[in-house]
């Protein structure tokens, strides 16, 4: 930084105070223009840790093992299909993460990465028969979380 630069950054007359704003603005704009990609991640993350929090809860657990009793053929099957054998993986691990409304339906699912062998999983696993989650983790549903390694 020179002495020139630096008198910029501390002076207090006007074409300073001028080129502060429109610094302001500039960068105002970037923000608002990458934030959503920002916290995207940020969001994804903060839903994966409430998962694992809440599956490590006794009822969280109680209501994973259920599930995968109710839904691990089906599970299965979807792996088959989207990442057949012979097929090279476009990507060696994913985490998926969803509520399961009282119904037994699922909402607000989504992986990462997001890939096409992703998406084809995604899409058949959202048709698995989920078991109703129990009645204190209300209307949003129980939150749930599967990490999958995929083996060619």
């Amino acid at each position: 930084m020179t002495a020139r630069s630096a008198a910029f950054f501390f002076n207090n007359d006007r074409e300073s105070r001028r080129a502060c704003r429109a610094f302001v603005k500039a960068l105002s704009f970037a923000l608002a223009l990458y934030s959503p990609a920002l916290f995207a991640d940020t969001a994804f993350e903060q839903r994966l840790q409430r998962a694992k929090r809440v599956e490590a809860t006794a009822d969280g657990k109680a209501y994973v093992q259920s599930m995968w009793k109710q839904i691990g053929a089906h599970s299965s099957v979807a792996m088959r299909e989207c990442f057949r054998k012979g097929t090279q993986p476009d990507t060696p691990s994913f985490v998926l993460i969803a509520n399961v409304l009282p119904d037994g339906t699922l909402s607000h699912v989504e992986a990462q990465p997001r890939t096409a062998m992703v998406a084809c999983y995604l899409r058949r696993f959202a048709d698995a028969p989920f078991p109703q989650p129990p009645e204190i983790f209300g209307d949003a549903g129980i939150p749930i979380v599967i990490e999958m390694d995929i083996k060619p």
